[in-house]
């Protein structure tokens, strides 16, 4: 048996050609159930990298030093020294304007 869309084909040598049929109909359902399965993982995961970037250190928003009471946004180009204040929510401080 072979799944015409997938190209995916089953073989299955035995004495019954109805039992064979069956068999084979059976491996050749799950064949094709895991290929298309493992086609939307891989798509997935894809989508899920290209929201969270590659983790390294030039995808990171924020750098909070505490030794130097201070607080840079690497978006927006802005540093402030009153960590105290954005750490307690109040980021408008680092909002221009």
């Amino acid at each position: 048996m072979t799944h015409k869309a997938t190209n995916i084909s089953v073989f299955i040598n035995g004495r019954s050609q109805h039992a064979n049929k069956r068999e084979a109909l059976k491996i050749l359902s799950a064949k094709v159930n895991e290929f298309y399965k493992s086609a939307d993982d891989k798509k997935n995961r894809k989508e899920i990298k290209k929201q969270l970037g590659g983790g390294g250190r030039s995808d990171k928003i924020r750098t909070y030093n505490f030794i130097k009471s201070r607080v840079v946004d690497h978006r927006l180009g802005v540093k402030t020294g009153r960590i105290k204040d954005i750490m307690r929510g109040k980021f408008g401080l680092l909002f221009k304007g």
